[in-house]
């Protein structure tokens, strides 16, 4: 009887009447208590037939031609002597965020020979993908965002700069002066206020309404101011 005990393979070589002794796959002897068996479970791999089915897992990329390789298993499979002819199948089982996860099964008649197949179906398996479908195997994928890096100003960039919007400043301010001169001017100049503004120099012209008695063609009088004369007395 092939069982397992305690995450150990092995066969049931001597039973006793107070333990039983089994012989482990690498010629090991575990002996047990009967209690054991009472009390603890175990699992029985011949208690009808001793034909069992093992399984072989391995990931893969999305991008991987499953039917291929299904197909490639079918090969590997018939052409190995310790398959049974009776199971042999390949199922996507745990699909991941950067792989997916085969999982084959294949049968044989013995649990010495399905260890044996999970061992030699896998190796050819993964020698089949990297030399036919190399782009098949695992990798990870990442996304490359293009940014523009700006590198940090150096102290005389930096002065530059600040020299530059400086000169830039005072530039704006003139010209607004100067528009603010010209918008006065271009006002006082009117019909109304004829006042006008020429190369910075203020000349006034001033005119009587057309409703005053004096001429309007009349020149005005032009005065000039004289110092008061002094008086000299004699003491």
């Amino acid at each position: 009887m092939s069982s397992s005990w305690e995450g150990e393979y092995g066969t049931v070589e001597e039973i006793t009447s107070t333990y039983v002794v089994i012989q482990l796959w690498d010629w090991r002897r575990m002996v047990l208590p009967l209690s054991y068996f009472i009390e603890k479970p175990f699992q029985n791999w011949t208690s009808e037939s001793s034909s069992i089915i093992g399984a072989v897992t391995f990931n893969v990329d999305y991008s991987t031609d499953v039917p291929t390789i299904r197909s490639k298993l079918n090969e590997i499979v018939a052409a190995n002597p310790r398959w049974d002819r009776r199971v042999v199948s390949l199922q996507v089982t745990d699909p991941t965020a950067e792989t997916i996860q085969l999982r084959a099964h294949v049968s044989a008649a013995t649990s010495a020979a399905a260890w044996d197949l999970r061992c030699e179906v896998p190796e050819e398996l993964i020698e089949f993908v990297n030399t036919r479908m190399p782009g098949c195997l695992p990798r990870r994928r990442q996304q490359v965002v293009h940014r523009e890096v700006v590198a940090p100003a150096t102290d005389v960039e930096a002065r530059q700069s600040e020299k530059m919007g400086l000169a830039a400043s005072a530039r704006a301010r003139k010209l607004a002066r100067s528009e603010h001169r010209d918008r006065r001017c271009r006002l006082r100049g009117s019909p109304d206020n004829p006042v006008f503004c020429l190369q910075g120099r203020q000349s006034i012209s001033r005119s009587k309404p057309a409703t005053s008695p004096i001429s309007a063609s009349r020149p005005l009088r032009q005065t000039k101011w004289r110092a008061p004369a002094i008086k000299e007395t004699k003491v």
